[in-house]
């Protein structure tokens, strides 16, 4: 099971997740920003600063879901940024880099007049 299963199993469905194996709570936000791939995003902190808030604002259904597919396919640096274009964390509006864009591998870009994302 993956370090963030155990949180999963036990029907933890905030941005909150059990990591590692001294019981240490930390935010799966956190953790995926401390990753390379999602440097656009500034610092850890200011990386977490943004998805936070899409990963809370969303439905207890939809959050749970992301939560899910975080552990089973994104949970290691190299897979982050599979979960990373999955709504809530990207962007489905505001943005200043195109990176944030969930459409981005798509095309989409940071219209950077209104600092929204717009399709190609």
């Amino acid at each position: 099971m993956s370090r963030f299963g155990l949180a999963l199993v036990l029907g933890v469905c905030s941005c909150r997740a059990v990591v590692g194996a001294d019981g240490e709570h930390e935010s799966v936000v956190e953790d995926m920003c401390r990753c390379d791939e999602l440097r656009f995003l500034g610092t850890p902190a200011e990386c977490a600063s943004k998805l936070e808030p899409r990963l809370a604002g969303a439905t207890e259904k939809t959050r749970a879901e992301w939560l899910k597919r975080y552990a089973n396919e994104c949970a290691t640096c190299p897979k982050v940024l599979g979960c990373y274009y999955t709504a809530p964390t990207c962007s489905l509006a505001d943005c200043t880099r195109s990176e944030e864009c969930c459409g981005y591998a798509g095309g989409e870009k940071c219209d950077e007049t209104s600092g929204e994302c717009a399709k190609p």
